[in-house]
């Protein structure tokens, strides 16, 4: 009961000492921040790289479905050896194009994830010297927020710093 008792005091303190204290926060739309043009335009790129990639694979996948269907076809007039061999074969080559696929996928999010990364510490890099020339001690994300003042609204000048 004391320990509850001792927390709220302690909070309360808290409360009061910012009650009194100047402070200012601004905040940035980090929604907006990751959905401007400068990070599109990168995930695009990584997109049309991607795409490619996946052209070649479309392509392979092709071949091989052609190789199967031309095994069925061939595949009566062949030994029983010959032909086990040769649907081993098929099978090892399309295990292989799925992998290649999977992986591809999971490097695509995880460079999608990295461009993502980049723009956050850029943006916390950026934050940062705002706070320090507007003599701010807080910049928060603009969700965090039910209600702000528009004028401590960093998104433009933040998306400007941008590289």
């Amino acid at each position: 009961m004391q320990k509850k008792f001792m927390k709220a005091l302690l909070a309360l303190a808290v409360c009061c000492s910012f009650a009194n204290a100047n402070i200012k926060i601004a905040y940035v739309d980090m929604e907006q921040v990751l959905t401007s043009r400068l990070v599109l335009d990168k995930q695009e790129k990584l997109k049309a790289d991607f795409t490619k990639r996946e052209k070649s694979m479309m392509d392979t996948q092709k071949k091989l479905e052609h190789l199967f269907s031309q095994h069925e076809k061939d595949a009566p007039a062949m030994t029983k050896s010959v032909r086990e061999k040769k649907e081993a074969d098929l099978r090892q080559k399309a295990q292989a194009l799925s992998q290649q696929r999977n992986e591809m996928a999971q490097e695509f999010y995880t460079r999608q994830g990295e461009i993502q990364k980049e723009y956050v510490n850029q943006c916390k890099s950026i934050a940062k010297d705002l706070a320090k020339k507007y003599d701010l001690q807080f910049v928060s994300i603009s969700q965090a927020f039910l209600y702000a003042n528009e004028e401590m609204d960093f998104t433009n000048e933040v998306i400007t710093r941008l590289k």
